[in-house]
């Protein structure tokens, strides 16, 4: 059962694990990493209202990305 804190990590992760090789600092994977998990509570929060927990955030994030889509 992770939190939130797990979440941003993942996300942090994640993007650290794509980026490897490039220019970006981890501090702006970090403020990106904060910027979609933040979008993804929102949409979380519109679609199920207050009551969530991380898991509800997390699958947002694919919806939240999807327009940053490189694929089709």
């Amino acid at each position: 059962c992770g939190g939130i804190g797990d979440t941003i990590s993942g996300v942090i992760g994640a993007l650290l694990a794509q980026t490897a090789g490039t220019e970006l600092k981890g501090v702006e994977l970090a403020a990106a990493a904060s910027f979609i998990v933040g979008l993804s509570g929102k949409k979380a929060v519109a679609s199920q209202g207050f009551h969530i927990v991380a898991s509800d955030i997390v699958a947002e994030i694919p919806s939240i990305l999807k327009p940053y889509d490189r694929v089709g």
